[in-house]
Protein backbone atom coordinates (compact mmCIF):
# COMPACT_ATOMS: atom_id res chain seq x y z
CA UNK A 1 0.00 0.00 0.00
CA UNK A 2 1.40 3.28 -1.34
CA UNK A 3 2.07 5.73 2.18
CA UNK A 4 0.56 9.49 1.47
CA UNK A 5 2.30 12.14 3.39
CA UNK A 6 -0.07 15.28 4.35
CA UNK A 7 0.85 18.24 2.79
CA UNK A 8 1.91 19.90 5.65
CA UNK A 9 4.50 17.51 6.60
CA UNK A 10 5.67 17.39 3.33
CA UNK A 11 6.02 21.04 3.24
CA UNK A 12 7.78 21.00 6.65
CA UNK A 13 10.03 18.10 5.59
CA UNK A 14 10.94 20.05 2.04
CA UNK A 15 11.04 23.70 3.67
CA UNK A 16 13.77 22.05 6.20
CA UNK A 17 15.70 20.35 3.74
CA UNK A 18 16.14 23.07 1.05
CA UNK A 19 16.93 26.16 3.35
CA UNK A 20 20.16 24.22 3.53
CA UNK A 21 20.97 24.98 0.73
CA UNK A 22 23.45 27.59 -0.65
CA UNK A 23 21.56 28.69 -3.80
CA UNK A 24 23.97 30.36 -6.64
CA UNK A 25 22.06 31.90 -9.75
CA UNK A 26 24.01 32.57 -12.53
CA UNK A 27 23.35 34.77 -15.92
CA UNK A 28 19.74 36.11 -14.24
CA UNK A 29 20.52 38.63 -16.16
CA UNK A 30 18.96 36.76 -19.16
CA UNK A 31 15.64 36.13 -17.15
CA UNK A 32 15.57 39.92 -16.90
CA UNK A 33 16.21 40.58 -20.70
CA UNK A 34 13.80 38.15 -21.26
CA UNK A 35 11.16 40.16 -18.99
CA UNK A 36 11.79 43.44 -20.85
CA UNK A 37 10.61 41.63 -24.25
CA UNK A 38 7.00 41.90 -23.33
CA UNK A 39 4.78 44.09 -21.58
CA UNK A 40 3.62 42.02 -19.01
CA UNK A 41 7.21 41.10 -18.39
CA UNK A 42 5.87 37.50 -17.96
CA UNK A 43 8.38 34.43 -19.13
CA UNK A 44 7.92 30.40 -19.49
CA UNK A 45 10.99 28.82 -17.86
CA UNK A 46 11.86 25.42 -18.64
CA UNK A 47 14.05 22.66 -17.01
CA UNK A 48 14.09 19.14 -16.38
CA UNK A 49 11.91 17.32 -13.92
CA UNK A 50 14.46 15.79 -12.18
CA UNK A 51 15.67 19.21 -11.22
CA UNK A 52 11.80 20.30 -9.38
CA UNK A 53 12.97 20.47 -5.83
CA UNK A 54 16.10 22.45 -6.74
CA UNK A 55 13.88 24.43 -9.13
CA UNK A 56 11.33 25.68 -6.42
CA UNK A 57 14.31 26.26 -3.61
CA UNK A 58 15.83 28.90 -6.08
CA UNK A 59 12.61 30.64 -6.78
CA UNK A 60 10.44 30.99 -4.10
CA UNK A 61 8.84 34.65 -3.47
CA UNK A 62 10.21 35.25 -7.03
CA UNK A 63 7.18 35.81 -8.60
CA UNK A 64 6.64 32.94 -10.27
CA UNK A 65 3.96 30.40 -11.03
CA UNK A 66 4.21 26.54 -11.55
CA UNK A 67 2.28 24.19 -13.48
CA UNK A 68 1.00 21.56 -11.59
CA UNK A 69 -0.76 18.31 -12.35
CA UNK A 70 -4.02 17.60 -10.49
CA UNK A 71 -3.21 14.55 -9.16
CA UNK A 72 -2.52 13.31 -5.12
CA UNK A 73 1.40 14.36 -6.03
CA UNK A 74 0.64 17.50 -8.12
CA UNK A 75 -1.15 18.72 -4.13
CA UNK A 76 1.18 18.32 -2.24
CA UNK A 77 3.77 19.81 -4.22
CA UNK A 78 1.52 22.84 -5.32
CA UNK A 79 0.92 22.94 -0.91
CA UNK A 80 4.66 23.30 -0.55
CA UNK A 81 5.00 25.87 -3.72
CA UNK A 82 2.11 27.73 -2.32
CA UNK A 83 3.71 28.12 0.88
CA UNK A 84 6.94 29.28 0.07
CA UNK A 85 5.59 32.21 -2.43
CA UNK A 86 5.09 30.00 -5.35
CA UNK A 87 1.92 30.85 -7.28
CA UNK A 88 0.63 27.74 -9.02
CA UNK A 89 -1.61 26.81 -11.56
CA UNK A 90 -2.80 23.22 -11.56
CA UNK A 91 -4.54 21.20 -14.34
CA UNK A 92 -3.49 18.99 -17.61
CA UNK A 93 -4.91 18.50 -21.26
CA UNK A 94 -7.05 15.74 -19.47
CA UNK A 95 -7.96 17.61 -16.15
CA UNK A 96 -8.97 20.82 -15.54
CA UNK A 97 -7.71 22.30 -18.53
CA UNK A 98 -10.45 25.13 -18.56
CA UNK A 99 -10.16 26.31 -15.35
CA UNK A 100 -5.81 25.84 -15.59
CA UNK A 101 -6.13 28.43 -18.90
CA UNK A 102 -8.21 30.86 -17.25
CA UNK A 103 -5.68 30.56 -14.65
CA UNK A 104 -2.75 30.54 -16.83
CA UNK A 105 -3.51 34.06 -18.29
CA UNK A 106 -4.46 35.91 -16.05
CA UNK A 107 -0.47 34.83 -14.36
CA UNK A 108 0.18 35.72 -17.89
CA UNK A 109 -1.43 39.41 -17.48
CA UNK A 110 0.26 40.00 -13.97
CA UNK A 111 3.22 39.74 -15.46
CA UNK A 112 4.57 35.45 -13.22
CA UNK A 113 7.20 33.54 -14.86
CA UNK A 114 5.79 30.81 -15.79
CA UNK A 115 7.67 27.37 -14.96
CA UNK A 116 7.66 23.81 -15.85
CA UNK A 117 9.45 20.99 -15.74
CA UNK A 118 9.21 20.18 -19.55
CA UNK A 119 9.84 16.45 -19.49
CA UNK A 120 6.92 16.17 -16.99
CA UNK A 121 4.45 15.05 -15.70
CA UNK A 122 5.48 11.08 -16.72
CA UNK A 123 8.56 11.61 -19.37
CA UNK A 124 10.01 10.10 -21.04
CA UNK A 125 12.40 11.48 -19.27
CA UNK A 126 14.86 14.40 -20.90
CA UNK A 127 11.96 14.60 -23.85
CA UNK A 128 10.60 17.75 -23.71
CA UNK A 129 6.75 18.36 -24.22
CA UNK A 130 6.01 20.80 -26.92
CA UNK A 131 3.10 22.61 -24.45
CA UNK A 132 5.43 25.01 -22.63
CA UNK A 133 6.65 25.88 -26.27
CA UNK A 134 3.08 26.71 -27.51
CA UNK A 135 2.05 27.99 -24.52
CA UNK A 136 4.89 30.75 -25.15
CA UNK A 137 4.08 30.82 -28.65
CA UNK A 138 0.26 31.91 -28.48
CA UNK A 139 1.23 34.21 -25.27
CA UNK A 140 4.05 35.90 -27.33
CA UNK A 141 6.01 35.32 -24.29
CA UNK A 142 9.53 33.92 -24.65
CA UNK A 143 10.55 31.00 -23.62
CA UNK A 144 13.61 31.03 -20.87
CA UNK A 145 15.53 27.16 -21.11
CA UNK A 146 17.59 26.79 -17.51
CA UNK A 147 19.62 24.29 -16.07
CA UNK A 148 20.31 23.06 -12.70
CA UNK A 149 22.88 21.29 -10.31
CA UNK A 150 24.37 20.47 -6.92
CA UNK A 151 27.62 19.95 -5.64
CA UNK A 152 26.57 16.55 -4.65
CA UNK A 153 23.28 14.75 -4.73
CA UNK A 154 21.66 11.64 -4.69
CA UNK A 155 19.65 9.86 -7.70
CA UNK A 156 16.31 8.65 -5.85
CA UNK A 157 16.17 5.17 -6.96
CA UNK A 158 13.45 3.81 -9.30
CA UNK A 159 12.09 7.07 -10.22
CA UNK A 160 11.16 7.43 -13.74
CA UNK A 161 12.95 11.26 -13.98
CA UNK A 162 16.07 10.25 -12.05
CA UNK A 163 15.02 12.80 -9.48
CA UNK A 164 18.24 14.82 -7.82
CA UNK A 165 17.84 15.14 -4.38
CA UNK A 166 20.51 17.83 -3.37
CA UNK A 167 22.59 16.79 -0.15
CA UNK A 168 21.81 19.04 3.28
CA UNK A 169 24.12 22.32 2.96
CA UNK A 170 25.47 21.85 -0.69
CA UNK A 171 25.84 24.30 -3.38
CA UNK A 172 22.77 24.59 -5.71
CA UNK A 173 23.65 26.13 -9.01
CA UNK A 174 20.95 27.85 -11.74
CA UNK A 175 21.91 29.28 -14.71
CA UNK A 176 19.35 31.15 -16.89
CA UNK A 177 19.39 30.82 -20.97
CA UNK A 178 19.20 33.11 -23.55
CA UNK A 179 15.16 33.73 -23.96
CA UNK A 180 13.66 32.11 -27.01
CA UNK A 181 10.61 34.60 -28.52
CA UNK A 182 8.62 32.36 -31.58
CA UNK A 183 6.59 33.61 -34.12
CA UNK A 184 3.08 34.37 -33.74
CA UNK A 185 2.32 31.89 -36.61
CA UNK A 186 1.47 28.14 -35.86
CA UNK A 187 4.03 25.75 -36.59
CA UNK A 188 3.95 22.47 -38.34
CA UNK A 189 4.73 19.39 -37.22
CA UNK A 190 8.57 19.68 -38.58
CA UNK A 191 9.03 23.45 -37.58
CA UNK A 192 7.68 22.24 -33.95
CA UNK A 193 10.31 18.94 -33.41
CA UNK A 194 13.09 21.43 -34.70
CA UNK A 195 11.94 23.56 -31.49
CA UNK A 196 12.01 20.75 -29.32
CA UNK A 197 15.11 19.83 -30.35
CA UNK A 198 16.69 23.14 -30.33
CA UNK A 199 15.86 23.45 -26.13
CA UNK A 200 16.89 20.08 -25.65
CA UNK A 201 20.06 20.58 -26.16
CA UNK A 202 19.99 24.39 -24.74
CA UNK A 203 18.92 22.67 -21.56
CA UNK A 204 21.72 20.66 -21.76
CA UNK A 205 24.58 23.08 -22.64
CA UNK A 206 22.58 24.87 -19.32
CA UNK A 207 22.98 21.66 -17.05
CA UNK A 208 26.79 21.61 -18.35
CA UNK A 209 27.38 24.64 -17.26
CA UNK A 210 25.56 25.04 -14.30
CA UNK A 211 27.61 21.57 -13.13
CA UNK A 212 30.99 23.69 -13.93
CA UNK A 213 31.00 21.39 -17.26
CA UNK A 214 30.03 18.48 -15.87
CA UNK A 215 27.13 16.84 -18.13
CA UNK A 216 23.77 15.94 -16.27
CA UNK A 217 22.76 12.65 -15.80
CA UNK A 218 21.36 10.56 -18.86
CA UNK A 219 22.41 13.75 -20.95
Amino acid sequence: MRVRFPPYLAHLAAYGWTSTWRIRRLREDRAEQARALTASGSVVGIFWHQSLLMAAAAHHHRKVAALTSRSHDGGIMSAHLNRIGIRTVRGSSRSGATQAARELMRAIEDGWMIATACDGPTGPIFVPKSGPLEIARRHRVPVVPMGFAALGHWDIPYAWDRFRLPWPGTRVSVVYGEPIMYPPEEPDAAELQRRVAEVTERLWELEREAGGGRRGAGG
